[in-house]
C-alpha cells in the first residue's frame, strides 16, 4: 500500500494537478471565506446582482475567442501557438466592440427584464469579458509551457487583492456598482499577478504576438473545429450553469437570485478547483497518450475512478449539512440556500468526476456525440427548473429538477467514452 501510493504522489500527472489545484483551492477558500462579511455588507440583494452580473460573463465567456484559445495547448509548434494566441485576442477585441454597440439598443429591454435601473451596468460587462478573455488565453499558454507552478500563488495574490478590496470598500461605501467594478478589474489583475510572478521565478511567460491576416485566417481554417464543435460544447455548459441565475432573478428578483448563486458556489467549490485543473492537465495528457498508442482506457477509467472516490466525501457532507451551515452561519433567512445547495450537491458531484472523461472527447473523435450530449443536458435541465418554477410554482422542486436531470445525463456520457476508449484499445 505504501509504494502504491508513493507511486501515485511521484506520478509528473499528478504533480502537475497539485500544483493548479493548489493554487484554485486557496484562492477558492478565501473567496468563500470571505462571503459572510461580504453578504453582512452589501446585503443579500446587491450579492444578488453581482450573481446575475457573473453569471452572464460566465455565460458569454466561451464566445469571446470562439474557444480558438483552446487550441493554444495543442499547436504542433510554439510559433503557431502564439499565432493562435494573436488570433483568440483580435477576436476578443472585436466581439467586445460589437457587444458594446447591441447593449446601447438593447440596454433598456434588458433592464426591464430583471427590473433594475442602473442600465449602464450592462456597458461594464463586454469589457469584463475582455479581460477574461486575455487571462483565459494567457492560461492556455502557461499550460503549453508547463510552468504549473505558477498557478500555486497567482490565484491566491488575485483572490486575497480583490476581496480586501471588496471588504474594505464596503466599509467606506457598500453599493453594488462598487462589487461589480472590482469584478470588472479582476481579470487584468490575475493576468498582472501571472506576469509578476513569472518574472520573480524566471520562468517568462510572454508569448510575443504577430498578428497577421493571412496566417490568421490559416490557423482560423486549421482550427475549425474548436468554433464549431468546442465552442457550442462550452456555451451550452454554461448555459446550464448560468440560465438557472438568470430565471431566478427574473422570475423572483436579485434576492432569491443571491440566495441561489451562494448555494451555487459552496456546491461548486470542490468541482471547480479540482474539475478546472485535473481538465487542464488532462486534456494534454490524454493528447499525447492517443499520439503514442498508449492505454488510454487505463488513463481514463483509473481517473474517473479515482475523481469518483475523493469527490464522493466533500458532497455527502454537503448534501447532509448544508442547510444547518448556511442557517448558522450567515443567518435563518439563508436556510433556504442551504436547501437549494442539498440538491445541487447531487449534480455538482457527477459533474467533478465527468471531467477526465469529458476532456478526453476530442482525443477520441467525439466532439459530436459531446455537443449533443452537452446540449440535451443543458435544454432538459432548464426545462425542467422552467416547469418546477412556472408549473409545480415551487424553485426547490425546480432545482431539484435541474440536479437529477444533468446528472443522470452526464453518467449516461461517462459510460459511453469509457467504453469507447476501451473499444480503440481491443480495436
Amino acid at each position: 500500500m505504501y509504494f502504491k501510493i508513493k507511486k501515485i504522489s511521484e506520478s509528473k500527472i499528478l504533480r502537475d494537478i497539485a500544483h493548479l489545484a493548489s493554487g484554485n483551492l486557496f484562492a477558492q477558500l478565501i473567496t468563500v471565506s470571505c462571503v459572510p462579511l461580504i453578504v453582512r455588507l452589501y446585503g443579500s440583494e446587491s450579492f444578488g446582482l453581482l450573481s446575475t452580473y457573473m453569471a452572464a460573463i460566465a455565460l458569454f465567456l466561451p464566445i469571446m475567442t470562439c474557444s480558438y484559445s483552446f487550441a493554444v495547448n495543442i499547436a504542433q509548434s510554439d510559433s503557431e501557438a502564439k499565432r493562435i494566441v494573436g488570433v483568440s485576442i483580435f477576436i476578443a477585441f472585436l466581439i467586445t466592440f460589437f457587444a458594446e454597440i447591441l447593449i446601447f439598443f438593447l440596454r433598456e429591454a434588458i433592464s426591464s427584464y430583471f427590473n433594475f435601473r442602473q442600465s449602464y451596468y450592462l456597458f461594464f460587462i463586454p469589457i469584463s469579458l475582455l479581460g477574461f478573455a486575455v487571462l483565459e488565453t494567457y492560461q492556455q499558454w502557461i499550460i503549453r509551457k508547463k510552468l504549473f507552478v505558477i498557478f500555486s500563488y497567482a490565484p491566491i495574490f488575485g483572490a486575497i487583492l480583490l476581496n480586501a478590496l471588496r471588504i474594505i470598500i464596503g466599509y467606506i461605501s457598500p453599493s453594488a456598482i462598487i462589487l461589480i467594478l472590482i469584478n470588472l478589474v479582476s481579470g487584468p489583475f490575475q493576468l498582472l499577478a501571472y506576469f509578476i510572478l513569472g518574472a520573480k521565478l524566471k520562468k517568462h511567460i510572454n508569448a510575443p504576438v504577430t498578428f497577421q491576416i493571412k496566417s490568421s485566417l490559416v490557423i482560423c481554417k486549421k482550427y475549425i473545429d474548436f468554433p464549431f464543435f468546442r465552442m457550442p460544447q462550452l456555451i451550452i455548459f454554461a448555459a446550464s450553469q448560468n440560465f438557472p441565475v438568470l430565471i431566478i432573478a427574473g422570475a423572483f428578483g436579485m434576492k432569491v437570485a443571491g440566495y441561489y448563486s451562494l448555494a451555487k458556489m459552496a456546491t461548486s467549490l470542490p468541482s471547480g478547483f479540482i474539475g478546472k485543473s485535473v481538465g487542464d492537465i488532462f486534456y494534454q495528457r490524454v493528447n499525447e497518450s492517443v499520439r503514442h498508442k498508449e492505454n488510454v482506457y487505463l488513463l481514463i477509467h483509473k481517473a474517473t475512478k479515482y475523481m469518483a472516490l475523493v469527490a464522493s466525501i466533500p458532497y455527502i457532507l454537503i448534501f447532509i449539512l448544508a442547510p444547518f451551515f448556511f442557517g448558522m452561519i450567515l443567518g435563518a433567512e439563508w436556510v433556504f440556500a442551504g436547501e437549494c445547495a442539498r440538491w445541487l450537491a447531487i449534480f455538482y458531484y457527477i459533474n467533478l468526476i465527468k471531467k477526465p472523461c469529458f476532456v478526453s472527447a476530442p482525443a477520441l473523435g467525439m466532439q459530436k456525440e459531446l455537443f449533443v450530449n452537452e446540449f440535451l443536458t443543458a435544454a432538459f435541465q432548464i426545462l425542467g427548473l422552467v416547469i418546477g418554477i412556472y408549473g409545480f410554482k415551487n424553485l426547490t422542486i425546480g432545482i431539484a429538477i435541474f440536479s437529477i436531470v444533468g446528472a443522470s445525463y452526464y453518467l449516461f456520457f461517462i459510460f459511453k467514452i469509457i467504453s469507447k476508449s476501451k473499444s480503440l484499445i481491443e480495436g
